[in-house]
């Protein structure tokens, strides 16, 4: 079985997670059952539901810059290469569009996604509980495991330090709860958020060494959105590829 960012594309795309669910269900109260089994089944639907508002809002973007006459034609083909790639990026590996000119449905999408898995990690909260305190510690920390597969990972980006730790590489992984580095396989396990920041991505790093408030690292990706570029409130550059 994968194990960390692919553990999640690999549930996300076959549908595992309920399936998995059912091997430790049978210690869970059937009204809980009935219950966590309907949110999984619906948090796919609504899964499947936001991903094609995505695909369509790729379509319209690429309608409205082909009908945009402001463009010169270097400009035009560029740009329509830029979100075509990154159409059949999210097509096949769910990983979402970080260009400017996307952003707001990146939002939308990211957005709905997190919704709908947080309604599906609190049921899990509830089936956890409840395990809990029947004393059912085994079963309990099976659904555990599982509430950590729900999020799911939306971007995947290589780093490098351009003034400060010149030369460095490490990666940074997405995921839809707003969290980055889930798994011990990720680089540097510590906590890690991730917000919107206008046109920006701000990256919240408390690694060990980090002031009380974490790193805040400000990211700005460039037209084409694989490319980009961040800083840290010391100064400190760093740039980057997405990794997809």
């Amino acid at each position: 079985m994968f194990t960390g960012p692919l553990r999640i594309l690999f549930l996300s795309v076959c549908g595992v997670l309920f399936i998995a669910a059912g091997q430790v269900q049978a210690d869970v109260p059937e009204k809980l059952k009935k219950e966590l089994n309907s949110r999984l089944e619906k948090d796919q639907q609504e899964r499947q539901e936001a991903k094609a508002k995505l695909l369509s809002d790729f379509d319209d973007a690429l309608a409205k810059v082909r009908q945009n006459k402001r463009f010169t034609p270097e400009d035009r083909a560029t740009l329509l290469a830029s979100i075509e790639l990154e159409r059949a990026t999210f097509d096949k590996t769910g990983c979402v569009p970080f260009s400017p000119v996307m952003r707001v449905a990146m939002q939308n999408y990211v957005g709905k996604v997190s919704s709908s898995d947080r309604r599906t990690m609190q049921v899990y909260d509830d089936v956890i509980r409840t395990l809990t305190n029947a004393k059912e510690d085994q079963a309990a920390a099976a659904y555990v495991r599982e509430r950590a597969g729900v999020p799911l990972l939306i971007g995947r980006c290589r780093c490098q330090g351009a003034n400060f730790d010149k030369g460095k590489q490490f990666h940074w992984y997405f995921y839809s709860d707003f969290t980055m580095n889930r798994f011990a396989e990720d680089y540097e396990v510590y906590p890690k958020y991730w917000v919107f920041k206008g046109d920006k991505i701000e990256v919240t790093n408390h690694a060990a060494h980090a002031p009380k408030e974490g790193f805040k690292d400000l990211y700005t990706f460039h037209d084409d959105g694989q490319m980009f570029e961040g800083r840290n409130q010391f100064g400190a550059v760093y740039v980057g590829h997405r990794a997809e």
